[in-house]
């Protein structure tokens, strides 16, 4: 069974939003530190167990998001139909194929002609 490709559109709409939710998920995260640190200095003041499991600070709670952030982030990244691999978006965006499995990865009318 032939993997099916994306057009030049779909990917560069897959890309979009990519970096869409990754911009808005660090601004987010970020004026939720700064204000939570500012709000509130101690996290033992917030809540007295969490700050026995984790310590007076909000390093812990900012890597976790930051994890979260990055795997939502990597369910996001546009793929190889074939490989299922990250695309090098500028590679597969100009001459069409995946950079690791050299699967055709975007499929347009003006590609074929080459």
């Amino acid at each position: 069974m032939r993997a099916k490709s994306m057009t030049r559109r779909e990917l560069s709409e897959r890309v979009a939003s990519s970096s869409k939710f990754y911009s808005y998920a660090w601004y987010s995260l970020i004026c939720v530190v700064i204000g939570g640190t500012l709000a509130v200095p101690s996290v033992r003041d917030f809540s007295p167990r969490l700050a026995d499991n984790i310590g007076d600070t909000w390093l812990v709670p900012f890597l976790v998001a930051w994890l979260i952030i990055n795997l939502i982030y990597y369910q996001l990244v546009p793929r190889c139909p074939h490989c299922r691999k990250s695309l090098n978006v500028a590679v597969a965006f100009i001459d069409g194929y995946c950079v690791i499995c050299r699967g055709m990865a975007v499929e347009d009318a003006s590609l074929k002609g080459n």
